[in-house]
């Protein structure tokens, strides 16, 4: 094959990189690798129960899926704030942040270092089926109910919006 019949090259394999402090300690995040890829999904998906339709009707370990995401894709740095590489160029793996110590920071943290990720590897967006969304959607209207209902003094059923009941999502 001949480079003029090739329809796309990948000139460049380097993945985005972003430097950036935490409590002033400096670390790079990278964008997703096929293997973190692959982690933040199966993540996503272990444990999913599905009807008979095979659609998804519980979700149990969507949440655990960030912070897996974010220990794949985040290093500490080095003394120069850079990403330590071994020969060939590839990140030192001991250099990761471990998911236990992610797991322990504030969840603003951990959300903007998930959004960015996300957005430096805009792949990673938009793979929710219209069922997962649904079934995220009752689990907010209800936690809004809920909220409204703390806020009112009232009972959760009178702020739930109408053709929606109070049972468990």
């Amino acid at each position: 094959m001949e480079l003029k019949d090739v329809e796309f090259e990948f000139a460049d394999l380097k993945p985005v990189e972003l430097k950036l402090s935490i409590m002033g300690k400096k670390y790079v995040l990278r964008e997703a690798s096929c293997a973190a890829q692959c982690a933040y999904e199966g993540e996503r998906s272990r444990g999913t129960k599905y009807d008979t339709d095979g659609k998804a009707v519980t979700l149990p370990n969507l949440a655990d899926s960030e912070p897996v995401l974010i220990a794949h894709c985040l290093f500490r740095a080095d003394e120069d704030g850079d990403l330590p590489v071994d020969a060939n160029g590839v990140p030192v793996a001991s250099f990761l942040v471990p998911v236990s110590t992610i797991r322990t920071w504030p969840y603003r943290v951990t959300a903007w270092l998930a959004d960015k990720i996300k957005e430096i590897t805009p792949q990673l967006r938009g793979i929710e089926t219209r069922e997962m969304l649904n079934l995220q959607l009752k689990r907010i209207t209800r936690q809004l109910a809920d909220l409204d209902a703390q806020e009112n003094g009232k009972g959760v059923e009178k702020n739930l919006p109408a053709g929606t009941t109070a049972t468990s999502v």
